[in-house]
């Protein structure tokens, strides 16, 4: 028996299972339960999670979902966040440092999970790919093959230099991705013509501007919208697509509606999700483990809203 290198504990690796099992949070997110009736029960966002989000901040261009309108081929970037952007790179810088460390010191090869190489003979498992020889994996892809790797990481003398990594890089992404001074009122929704396929196109910059806004006018083509205007639009295409827990409580705070967290997270529990997120992307109705539950925005927003009956009234009573 040694002592964990990052906390001290008494354990048979370079860190004990509660490190380890942090660094895996760290880099996938975890769900998180509910130790006392009066917690709340969620999901804490892993780097993978960040690092979409950072994608939003550093372009100011992600769409919410899919849409039978797509955006203008040349709105790209126009005022691009560089510090997001950045962060994104150092994300990456770091985790291919690592996966790097664990192929050649513990002599891992390296390919993403439910993959197979090219020359891969046979037929495949659903959801799973061929990886092309020339791949380059996504830092979405990496960070996942890390947490998958768990106990190889613990079995290296710096293993706890990766926790203090994530953990700082996670406290940069999150304030760089949750700046006061900013709010993101919705998207540009000006007509850009049609695109070969006659499939309508639009300006679909997003419109960022200080919370006290009355009047968003989009950088690119200079068209105002009151903020009233694009929390109203914003709604209706959060209707439109499922999204995890934490994107509904986001969106909820874009559009001024969200109670606290823990009240969220305690009242969706009893909302039933529409579809659920597979690890290679998929989305159906069918649970499995691992998978992540996508919920219906107005759905929460009906659950929110909705009467508490006589017995959880009394048994919130009794709590209090």
């Amino acid at each position: 028996m040694t002592e964990c290198t990052r906390c001290g504990q008494r354990c048979e690796l370079f860190l004990c299972w509660s490190c380890g099992k942090t660094i895996r949070r760290l880099l996938v997110g975890q769900k998180v339960a509910r130790r006392k009736a009066t917690e709340a029960q969620g999901e804490e966002p892993g780097i993978i999670w960040y690092l979409d989000r950072l994608m939003e901040s550093a372009y100011l261009q992600t769409r919410m979902g899919s849409s039978s309108v797509r955006m203008a081929p040349d709105s790209m970037p126009l005022l691009p966040d560089s510090r997001a952007s950045m962060l994104r790179h150092q994300i990456h810088t770091a985790l291919t440092s690592w996966v790097k460390q664990l192929t050649e010191n513990r002599g891992i090869r390296f390919l993403p999970l439910d993959s197979v190489e090219s020359d891969f003979v046979g037929p495949l498992r659903p959801g799973w790919r061929r990886i092309p020889p020339d791949y380059t994996a996504t830092s979405a892809e990496m960070a996942r093959w890390l947490a998958h790797n768990l106990l190889a990481i613990m079995s290296e003398e710096n293993a706890a230099e990766l926790y203090d990594e994530l953990v700082a890089l996670t406290r940069k992404a999150h304030r760089a991705i949750d700046r006061p001074e900013l709010q993101l009122f919705g998207e540009c929704s000006k007509s850009m013509g049609e695109s070969d396929e006659g499939v309508p196109l639009t300006c679909g910059v997003k419109l960022y501007a200080e919370k006290s806004e009355t009047v968003v006018a989009c950088p690119r083509c200079r068209s105002t919208y009151g903020v009233d205007e694009l929390r109203d639009d914003m709604r209706t295409r959060a209707r439109d697509q499922p999204m995890t827990g934490a994107d509904v409580l986001r969106m909820m705070k874009i559009a001024g509606e969200a109670p606290p967290p823990s009240t969220f997270y305690k009242v969706l529990r009893r909302v039933m999700p529409r579809l659920y997120l597979h690890a290679d992307g998929q989305r159906n109705q069918h649970r499995t483990p691992g998978c992540k539950e996508l919920y219906a925005y107005d759905d929460v927003v009906a659950k929110l809203n909705e009467k508490p009956t006589h017995r959880r009234h009394e048994r919130q009573r009794r709590i209090g």
